[in-house]
This record gives structure tokens, C-alpha cells and sequence, in this order.
């Protein structure tokens, strides 16, 4: 498996890691990482047992990244936007949102023909990779582990859970903040607003920003 934001440890690479943590029932399982540190990160971190998997950097080269690529029986990508024909025996393109889609044009046409499956987090995102790629993607939900005992409780209460940075595809918490804000001043009583989430190196200006605006 490869994923290019590995380092960011994110909800994306958590996804990943549930693919990997599945597979290696039957599988051996190479992460292709920068560092195996970033393993026993992903592992305290997410709470999923990496233990047995083998890790690498990806190559930089195309030659050699090809004679690596070959050996695999499956090979899953998540894209940068970016497409390279890949030569194992089966292959799963993984698009994250909108900004990840690759372009059409004739060369991705090509290296899109190596790909059997793209692989989508929701019906949403399959219905907008149909559109624009021509292609219907397997809608693979994000797995979630149910907690032992769950609140009977109803509260009046809005979570958002996301990490805190501000480029790209930010998750909007400032706002989030502003529209509970309207909330509260509407009329609306007794509701909590929670934001959850890391932060980001770079993301603790934008971080502090939240807080203030949350005051």
C-alpha cells in the first residue's frame, strides 16, 4: 500500500491501515513509508496492530519502483491526483475527494487501464468519480469501532472530529464556529459544540485561531 500523506497520520492513513489490518490475515503486507517509526506512530496513535507489516520507501525511480511493483499481488494507491501504470496483478485506486480526482485527458486515459478498481469513501464521492472519470468506483464505507458501552443519554450536542490546519482541504472549523454562533443567537439553548482533532505542523497559528474564535 501506498499513500503519499502517510506522514500525516490522518484519517486517511487510519483507512489505509483498516485495509492492511484486514488483509494481512491472508496477505504479507508492505506499507511503502519514509520511515518504519511512522508505523509505531500509526500504531499508538490508531490503535491498529502494524506489528507484522513490512515497510519500505517508495522508489523514486520508475524503473526500479516497476520491479517492485511487480512482485505484488495487490497494490493499493492512495492518489495525489497523480496516475502511473502499475504493474501488479491487481490494483486499487484510491481517490480521497474531488481535488484528488486525476485529470482527463489521453496519458491518465492510459495509465487508468492498469487500475481494475477505484476505491471511494461514499456515494457522494463515487458519484462525482462516475461523472468525471467514466468510471464506477467501489464505495468502501470508513470502518469505526463501537465502543463497549454506548450513552442512552440524548444530549443537544454537535461534534465535529477532523484536524486542526489550514491549507487544502481544511476542515472548516472556524466556520463551524461561526454558524453555532448564528445558532446561539437565533434562540437555540443547551447545545455544546465539540472540535476534535490534532494538529498539524504549521496548523497551531490556525489552531489558536479556533480557540480564540470559540471564546
Amino acid at each position: 500500500l501506498y499513500d503519499p500523506y502517510f506522514h500525516i497520520l490522518g484519517g486517511a492513513e487510519r483507512y489505509v491501515l483498516s485495509i492492511a489490518a484486514s488483509l494481512q490475515k491472508d496477505y504479507s503486507v508492505t506499507i511503502f513509508t519514509p520511515s518504519p517509526v511512522l508505523l509505531n506512530k500509526a500504531m499508538q496513535k490508531f490503535g491498529i496492530d502494524v506489528s507484522k507489516f513490512k515497510s519500505m520507501p517508495w522508489p523514486q525511480d520508475k524503473k526500479s519502483r516497476n520491479e517492485i511493483l511487480k512482485t505484488f499481488d495487490l497494490f493499493f494507491y492512495v492518489t495525489d491526483g497523480s496516475l502511473l501504470l502499475s504493474p501488479a496483478k491487481k490494483n486499487f485506486l484510491i481517490i480521497q475527494t474531488p481535488d484528488h480526482i486525476p485529470k482527463k485527458n489521453i496519458i491518465n486515459f492510459i495509465k487508468l487501464t492498469s487500475w481494475q478498481h477505484v476505491i471511494c469513501y461514499s456515494q457522494f464521492m463515487a458519484d462525482i468519480i462516475k461523472n468525471r472519470l467514466g468510471r464506477v468506483p467501489l464505495t468502501l464505507f470508513v470502518p469505526i469501532t463501537m465502543p463497549p458501552q454506548v450513552a442512552t443519554a440524548k444530549k443537544r450536542t454537535i461534534i465535529s472530529v477532523g484536524r486542526f490546519f489550514s491549507h487544502l482541504h481544511n476542515k472548516k472549523q472556524l466556520e463551524m464556529i461561526e454558524a453555532f454562533k448564528k445558532m446561539i443567537s437565533s434562540g437555540q439553548k443547551n447545545i455544546t459544540l465539540y472540535l476534535v482533532g490534532s494538529v498539524d505542523p504549521g496548523g497551531e497559528e490556525y489552531y489558536q485561531k479556533v480557540k480564540t474564535a470559540s471564546e
